[in-house]
């Protein structure tokens, strides 16, 4: 839960060993767009319209030395066979347009779900093992839409 978790804060997880590894947080999302994505009332599911011409995302705060990825996973109009992915990385730079390249293939009014995740990848020395730790970070929002 986003409640029990500090954004952009130093965290120290204690091993059994008694020592420590120490790495930076995340921050998760004050804002995405199209808005719509946001939506959590079931009467408005599927509601973002994902534009086979290409569709642009947004999101904040932005601007980190982080990655995002943006997949889409498409599935038909009555969701019950998936009918293919599209995945984006790139900088975490607050928007990402994906082509219409991608999209066209897919019929019109497919269902859409749309994952957005912010990820760092970060090496810890581990004075212990004489070596370092990777710690994986991720922050995730899931949202809904359709083909246009």
């Amino acid at each position: 839960y986003e409640s029990q978790y500090d954004r952009d804060s130093l965290y120290s997880v204690y091993l059994n060993d008694n020592s420590q590894i120490k790495f930076n947080s995340i921050r998760g999302f004050d804002y995405i767009e199209p808005l719509e994505l946001r939506y959590v009332d079931p009467s408005y599911a599927f509601a973002t319209i994902i534009r086979r011409s290409g569709s642009t995302f947004w999101w904040g705060p932005s601007g980190t030395n982080e990655d995002f990825n943006i997949t889409l996973a498409i599935y038909s109009q009555d969701g019950s066979q998936l009918l293919g992915y599209v995945s984006c990385t790139g900088a975490d730079n607050g928007m990402m347009t994906i082509s219409g390249d991608y999209l066209s293939g897919f019929p019109a009014w497919s269902l859409v779900a749309v994952h957005m995740t912010r990820y760092k990848s970060e090496r810890v020395v581990y004075q212990e093992l004489n070596g370092y730790v990777d710690v994986q970070l991720y922050w995730s929002v899931v949202g809904t839409g359709h083909i246009e």
